[in-house]
């Protein structure tokens, strides 16, 4: 049996999902997972997903589970997802006029 990596499989999901012009609104939408679990999942913060949810997702992007879960090729042509996450640029404050 083959672990899975939970960063990966996010970085899939996000990845298809984006290449699909998919919002993660619009696929929790049509696929009855909430929002917020599928930006947990997508971010590698939910360990414990469900078959069916992965069954749903794949469906909804025109993929098979085995593609999410990186145990099989991607047949779609998309760029792959990156390892690494870059850290948000914090936004600059400008300061309040002096009088």
């Amino acid at each position: 049996m083959q672990n899975i990596d939970f960063v990966m499989l996010g970085n899939r999901l996000a990845a298809t999902r984006r290449y699909r012009g998919i919002r993660q609104y619009e696929l929790a939408q049509q696929t009855g997972v909430h929002p917020v679990t599928l930006s947990r999942l997508e971010h590698g913060n939910l360990q414990g997903v469900t078959v069916a949810v992965l069954a749903r997702l794949a469906m909804a992007l025109d993929v098979s589970v085995d593609e999410l879960l990186g145990w099989q090729p991607t047949a779609a042509v998309m760029p792959q997802p990156k390892h690494t996450r870059q850290a948000k640029r914090q936004r600059t404050r400008t300061a309040a006029p002096v009088a």
